[in-house]
């Protein structure tokens, strides 16, 4: 009878641990999934920043171009050519700005999502 009571006992302490063990393989798999979403979110963001800023800069160097086209004359030139390398310098670090705008929310977003798995995990 012993003998019975311990092996059914050993079969519930099996069952109970094995039952554990997968719950928590799927919220170590839900932190990740939480991880993962969060990662594609920021680089997201910082993609969009570069390209936004890239594409302000190009277009500062497209207006800074057709100034220095426009100019006439050697005076006109030369001043058009200082505003052009103004306009690029304002462009650059507009761009610059909005990069370290994305890369500072892209650090929440992670931030929070480590928050959120390690909530998740029981951390």
């Amino acid at each position: 009878m012993d003998d019975l009571k311990e092996q059914v006992t050993e079969t519930v302490k099996d069952k109970v641990n094995e039952t554990v063990e997968k719950a928590k393989e799927e919220v170590s798999a839900q932190a990740q999934k939480i991880l993962d979403e969060a990662r594609k979110q920021a680089q997201l963001l910082r993609d969009e920043a570069k390209r936004a800023g890239d594409k302000l800069i190009s277009e500062a160097e497209k207006q800074g171009q057709a100034l220095v086209d426009k100019a006439t004359n050697p005076i006109t030139k030369a001043a058009a050519r200082e505003s052009s390398k103004q306009l690029v310098k304002t462009a650059k670090d507009k761009a610059a700005q909005l990069n370290q705008e994305a890369e500072t929310k892209a650090n929440k977003i992670l931030a929070d999502a480590q928050k959120q798995a390690d909530k998740l995990k029981g951390q």
